[in-house]
């Protein structure tokens, strides 16, 4: 049978002609205007080059790289990627506290997972939005240029789109362009990881900390239904806690909670009646989150 095993070709790499090769190489890098421009500006010795040529002719291969060489404390040649743009994306990633609760949207998963520049739409949908409050975009323009504010902003949006356009861009804005840390949770995911994993205790604790913790928490269609007394005591909790550190809430929410009509909490008796302890609960909470933030109501839909 015919072998078409494919010939191997040995090269012999201490051979002259090799040598010769691979130090003409070396010199032509060298001798580079670029790369002579960073020897002088690293102060680079003949042993440092010569240890370090990997990373010279990468950085003579790259015309334009993003990363940087520097002389690292054991004095030598070392790559810094800080300011390479995926790299900086996962930094900021790391900005968006509990996705695993509310997993980011699409166009954020796409922007911090690719090279695509980020949306236009997040903020042409948010200024779109923020014509349906009365005052809201002056509010945001003055609360996003302050280098710290602990005001909290409160959307009443039936619809829920408006608002929550609003407050994605804001989480977008903290967490990339401020490099702040944020949560972006809807309510009723918060509820279900809650009911999920009750009996885990420690994971209980650690994700309340998370959100007393967190620079912005953002807390999006909360009241759509109504929840048991333990939940509302638990956000109750968090938000006195926040208060207590100057750390904001953003809250959107179909319902006027400054209503004493409106409901967060479901009757624990059979004749459908408010227990004293819940109904109490409910207001406090009401209060505290009215108190924490400036409320916008959404105009009425022609």
């Amino acid at each position: 049978m015919e072998d078409f095993t494919k010939p191997t070709i040995d090269i012999n790499t201490n051979s002259e002609e090799y040598k010769f090769n691979r130090e003409e190489e070396k010199q032509k890098i060298l001798n580079d205007p670029r790369v002579k421009e960073l020897i002088i500006s690293l102060n680079l010795t003949e042993s440092q080059i010569n240890n370090g040529m990997g990373f010279i002719q990468k950085y003579y291969n790259e015309k334009d790289p993003q990363w940087k060489l520097y002389v690292s404390e054991f004095n030598e040649i070392e790559m810094d990627i800080s300011n390479v743009t995926h790299f900086k994306r996962q930094k900021l990633l790391q900005n968006f506290w509990l996705t695993n609760i509310t997993a980011l949207d699409a166009d954020l998963k796409e922007y911090f997972y690719t090279n695509k520049k980020k949306s236009k739409k997040i903020l042409e949908d948010a200024y779109k939005s923020m014509q349906n409050f009365y005052g809201l975009k002056e509010f945001i323009t003055e609360l996003t240029s302050k280098k710290k504010s602990n005001l909290g902003l409160l959307l009443i949006d039936e619809n829920i789109s408006d608002a929550r356009n609003i407050l994605k861009y804001l989480a977008v804005l903290y967490g990339t362009n401020k490099n702040r840390t944020v949560a972006f949770i809807e309510a009723n995911n918060l509820y279900s990881f809650y009911f999920n994993n009750a009996k885990n205790v420690q994971l209980i604790n650690d994700i309340n900390s998370y959100l007393e913790e967190v620079d912005y928490l953002i807390l999006d269609k909360f009241g759509i239904g109504t929840k048991p007394e333990w939940f509302l005591d638990n956000l109750l909790n968090i938000f006195l806690e926040r208060e207590r550190n100057y750390k904001p809430i953003f809250v959107s929410t179909p319902i006027d909670i400054s209503k004493s009509n409106s409901l967060l909490t479901y009757a624990s008796s059979t004749n459908q009646k408010f227990d004293t302890g819940a109904n109490k609960l409910e207001k406090f909470l009401k209060k505290t989150i009215l108190r924490l933030t400036t409320k916008f109501v959404s105009k009425p839909k022609s």
